[in-house]
């Protein structure tokens, strides 16, 4: 087969084109993993001109949805007066990045994911209650559901951890703490590392706290491992808790 400067040509354009998207999503995924606002938001923008330009990449969705939660807990933990207004813009955005995802490859786990953890930020920035009013417990719930189906190993146990943190935190009459502290068990079971991250810990010390005064050793645990961690605004939050919890004694 003869091959033509036309075909030469096209090769090349094609691996430009893959090498270049490779080079986007890593260094996406790099600004992300820094973590801060800065990062977070310039991460936001790169990936939001890819989506864009690119509206079939699965990856890139499913990334957009994940970085809009990132940023908004960036900009929580650093003590923004209008965390609240921005958190339920990025929510709402990753929710739509995330359903996009959904509908390019229903059958994997990230964009299920994804939705669901937005749908929280969003709920931080509007309240609990006006999530619920616009009927985003169901969602949320089949969501997760579906991501902890796929594959509740993700994230080292993330739809497990994430399905705890719903029962505990839904208002009554939904919340269900037998179910959370199954989630969260089963959570720790599948994440063999250890490594919690500090916001996870933080949530999970949050629940045992409140759960018996069986569980004030185990929250206290977790408590002084964020308290001595790096996110200034979870270590403040859990020095707080650790001095309640101790008043008790």
């Amino acid at each position: 087969m003869k091959i033509t400067a036309v075909m030469i040509v096209s090769c090349l354009t094609l691996i430009m084109t893959v090498c270049s998207f490779a080079g986007i999503v890593e260094e996406a995924d790099s600004l992300a993993a820094i973590g801060d606002m800065k990062n977070c938001e310039q991460a936001l923008a790169l990936l939001e001109k890819e989506c864009a330009r690119s509206p079939e990449r699965y990856d890139l969705f499913w990334r957009a949805a994940s970085v809009c939660r990132d940023y908004a807990a960036a900009i929580r933990h650093n003590w923004d007066k209008e965390w609240q207004k921005k958190s339920s813009r990025l929510g709402k955005k990753g929710m739509a990045y995330a359903e996009k995802a959904i509908a390019l490859a229903p059958e994997k786990v990230e964009g299920y994911f994804y939705y669901a953890v937005n749908v929280g930020i969003y709920a931080d920035g509007v309240s609990v209650l006006t999530a619920l009013k616009e009927g985003l417990k169901g969602k949320t719930q089949h969501n997760l559901e579906k991501a902890y189906a796929i594959n509740k190993q993700y994230l080292d146990g993330g739809p497990a951890f994430a399905l705890g943190r719903f029962w505990a935190v839904v208002p009554w009459p939904y919340q269900d703490k037998k179910k959370a502290m199954k989630y969260y068990r089963e959570y720790q079971t599948l994440n063999k590392n250890n490594a919690y991250g500090e916001e996870r810990t933080f949530n999970m010390a949050e629940f045992f706290m409140d759960a018996g005064k069986e569980y004030r050793t185990e929250a206290l645990t977790l408590l002084k491992k964020v308290a001595a961690g790096k996110n200034n605004y979870l270590a403040a939050q859990a020095t707080g808790l650790i001095e309640k919890i101790e008043a008790k004694k």
